[in-house]
């Protein structure tokens, strides 16, 4: 708000609504898409649990169709044991029964006995055969059904890693909308001219006679994004010449943080904020041998280490 003896009050109070509208705007934008990205960071972060829980769930069914297919393999391979030994048994009694034939050594009774045992064997062997062929069918079913899941778990990983990944992003963006629409707004500024005696004068312009200290009220506008709680806002006084006024014997300025950097401010005071409009005055007396120069001073307004606002008075 800028201050000259030519500016009508009318003109002041126009400019002042204008920069109400704009910052309410501001606020307004950086509320609702504070909200709004914090709402799909939500919404992201439940497809990720659900795709982890279904990871899992994957893990443990590849691990049972792994038990399965390996016990199918053992049984694989003691069948195919066993049917080699009994191939090998009948081969023998083969062998036996041609030589007792050839030799005439054994009765026609134990020839018989012989031929029965063969053919016991021979079912036997088929039957084998049958239990290891569909063995061999269900191992390559178990195959297949292992490589599936653990494509479909590969995707999943994948789609887990996507979303984890786009859940920072948008974790990093609502750090980002947190952080330029928490910082507060100052607006409606009044200005106080304050003597040696401690008697205050409102009026943006003052008399240079007898001023000996300023007050400054304004309001501090709702914001929601911001965290509520105890806050202190700096106030900064540059004269005409651009230096800063400060009475740090008498109790007022001394130093804070901007930007990474230290800054000397000239009053401060602290308050409890709840995330609505607020009205604060902050004072700053002047050493009582200082004497103000005519011209324009600014004030500016800091907390939780942003500009906030800014305003100015003139001294004739």
């Amino acid at each position: 708000m800028a201050a000259s003896s030519d500016q009508s009050p009318n003109t002041s109070r126009a400019i002042l609504l204008i920069v109400g509208v704009l910052v309410l705007s501001a606020l307004g934008y950086f509320g609702y898409s504070y909200f709004t990205v914090r709402a799909e960071n939500s919404e992201g972060q439940t497809m990720i649990n659900k795709l982890q829980t279904e990871i899992e769930e994957l893990e443990e069914e590849v691990l049972n169709l792994t038990t399965e297919f390996q016990d199918t393999v053992k049984t694989l391979e003691d069948k195919s044991a066993r049917l080699v030994e009994t191939s090998g048994e009948l081969e023998s009694l083969q062998k036996k029964l041609a030589i007792s034939k050839r030799d005439n050594r054994n009765s026609l009774a134990r020839i018989k006995k012989l031929e029965s045992k063969m053919s016991e064997m021979q079912n036997l062997i088929e039957q084998y055969e049958k239990e290891l062929e569909f063995l061999r069918s269900q191992n390559s079913l178990l195959t297949t059904q292992v490589d599936s899941l653990q494509s479909l778990g590969q995707i999943l990983l994948e789609e887990n890693t996507r979303l984890e990944t786009s859940n920072q992003e948008t974790m990093t963006e609502l750090e980002r909308t947190r952080k330029v629409g928490g910082i507060l707004r100052t607006t409606s500024y009044q200005y106080f001219a304050v003597n040696k005696k401690g008697k205050e004068k409102e009026g943006e312009t003052m008399k240079r006679s007898g001023l000996n200290g300023n007050k400054v009220c304004f309001r501090i506008l709702e914001n929601l994004v911001t965290d509520p709680g105890e806050k202190e806002v700096f106030m900064v006084i540059e004269t005409p010449g651009g230096s800063i006024l400060t009475n740090q014997a008498g109790g007022y300025g001394g130093i804070f943080t901007y930007n990474g950097a230290e800054k000397t401010y000239s009053a401060s005071t602290t308050f409890k904020y709840a995330n609505r409009e607020q009205d604060l005055c902050v004072m700053f007396r002047a050493e009582e041998a200082y004497k103000y120069e005519k011209g324009i001073y600014y004030v500016t307004f800091y907390c939780d280490g942003a500009r906030v606002g800014q305003g100015n008075f003139e001294v004739k």
